[in-house]
């Protein structure tokens, strides 16, 4: 589905973090990216942070962190479970992250997968939140 000129997967499951991520079902794990909306408020990425493999994450727990040219912020886990990938380009290269296709962080390996996909967004209701989250982002002049 689109919204403007940002795409939103109908596969994807979105977070209400604020931390502008979706999932999306891998067989067994579910890889997280940046959704094409988050990647357009984004200014410079000069840093980022994130978990090794093996680590485990919490759904609505920081599971590592951005820094750009104009804010530092969270990153706050879709799911819970066990990351079993870690996008190492995006840690040498972190405004990769902006970049379709390859605007992935982690992988996870889901611990509680169906309880945990009812507290995300399901492709109806992300639209809702973004186009509440556009019109506020040209009101304050981050997206023109």
């Amino acid at each position: 589905m689109k919204l403007e000129d940002m795409e939103f997967p109908d596969d994807a499951y979105y977070e209400k973090y604020g931390s502008y991520l979706m999932i999306r079902l891998e067989d067994d794990k579910a890889r997280v990216y940046i959704t094409d909306f988050g990647a357009k408020v984004l200014a410079d990425v000069v840093y980022i942070e994130l978990p090794n493999v093996g680590d485990e994450v919490k759904q609505g727990e920081p599971f590592g962190s951005m820094e750009t040219v104009k804010a530092t912020g969270e990153l706050y886990s879709p799911i819970s479970g066990e990351v079993v990938e870690v996008n190492d380009e995006a840690l040498s290269n972190p405004n990769i992250l902006k970049e379709k296709g390859k605007n992935w962080l982690i992988a996870i390996k889901p611990s509680n997968l169906q309880e945990e996909l009812k507290n995300l967004m399901d492709i109806k209701q992300a639209i809702e939140y973004y186009k509440q989250e556009l019109e506020k982002a040209k009101k304050e002049g981050v997206i023109k």
